[in-house]
């Protein structure tokens, strides 16, 4: 007797703005038997490679996508929703119009201490039941913080890469927008005026628009300092190819997050930088201010450095324990995800 099929579910993926859609196709990609509808803004949707991921692709209008999404719901009889970014207004309009639709709701969450005290989301908790964050520290926390811990799993949207044979390598990737308040480049500047000589032979990439943001006032600041040999720059928007070959070139993965930077505090409580995934990707070891030697998720494969022996923590040699990889990798990673959502 043949085995009866399991009938794939319907899912509505939602995202209401042109935010965190970097995290959308490794996590359209773990689930698995799915009908995938997506509702996203156009802008949003250009940020992403244009694969066969999704059943239905609806673009909606950024301001009243709230609206569209619900009428999506409403009319859509779904086996499960899922709000890409669960948190703020429009999030919050939607729920009440759809109070009443029977579909379950699971939530992305990008900022976990506004999960546990804001007054928005309370209200919002009352549709979604279950939530996802994007590390197991913030799962902790949040925990911690009186949720049920069947009711929020940590997804880390790794995209599998070919791991980096890095022990010869010079080369430090910064990814991220060039922007002061994320990233210490003043700081990072002042430590190779004091000294550069130290750092000969190395480079940072900054894997960010130069032009923009912070970029031009970082740019004229290396070139007044006579640094230019010690950095990369890269003019508009770095494309996947030139990330992975910096990447591929890399020894370190360098978030670049000192205590004088606006966000530091978030950063080390609950925060997560897009360097700790691509970092995990490639298999490369973070380097990490020594700050963020009380986070648990980087006592291993990490190298701690002091504003003042940063030179020689790079030229160190590293031991990396690759096995501390498996748990991005996008089985596991799918593994868990069909677990929680209890996808069949």
């Amino acid at each position: 007797m043949s085995p009866i099929p399991v009938k794939s579910k319907s899912v509505l993926l939602v995202e209401l703005s042109t935010s965190h859609t970097e995290i959308i196709e490794p996590f359209v990609r773990a689930l698995k038997n799915c009908r995938i509808d997506i509702a996203i803004p156009e802008a949003g949707y250009n940020k992403m490679p244009h694969m066969k991921l999704f059943r239905h692709v609806h673009l909606i209008n950024e301001k009243i996508g709230w609206k569209q999404a619900g009428e999506l719901i409403n009319h859509g009889n779904y086996d499960l929703v899922i709000y890409n970014s669960a948190q703020g207004k429009n999030i919050r309009n939607l729920v009440v119009k759809t109070f009443f639709n029977k579909s379950p709701v699971v939530g992305f969450h990008h900022n976990p201490i506004s999960l546990v005290k804001s007054f928005t989301q309370k209200f919002i908790n009352i549709k979604v039941k279950k939530y996802l964050v994007l590390a197991d520290f913030n799962k902790d926390y949040v925990v911690h913080h009186g949720f049920a811990p069947d009711k929020v799993e940590a997804f880390y949207p790794v995209t599998q890469a070919m791991p980096v044979d890095f022990a010869n390598h010079k080369l430090i990737a910064i990814p991220g927008v060039l922007e002061q308040d994320r990233r210490d480049y003043f700081g990072l500047i002042e430590i190779l005026k004091k000294n550069p000589k130290a750092f000969a032979g190395y480079q940072f990439s900054l894997l960010g628009n130069c032009l923009t943001h912070d970029g031009p006032k970082i740019r004229t600041m290396v070139r007044e300092a006579g640094l230019e040999s010690y950095f990369r720059f890269y003019e508009g928007y770095v494309p996947d190819e030139q990330l992975e070959e910096d990447l591929q070139q890399a020894k370190f993965v360098m978030p670049l997050m000192h205590p004088n930077n606006r966000y530091f505090d978030v950063y080390l409580k609950t925060k997560i930088s897009g360097a700790y995934n691509l970092a995990y990707a490639y298999q490369l070891p973070l380097l990490m201010h020594e700050s963020f030697k009380v986070v648990s998720e980087f006592s291993t494969n990490c190298v701690f450095y002091s504003l003042e022996n940063l030179a020689d923590k790079i030229k160190a040699s590293v031991d990396l324990d690759r096995k501390f990889y498996t748990k991005f990798s996008p089985d596991v990673q799918s593994h868990n995800l069909m677990r929680f959502l209890d996808i069949k």
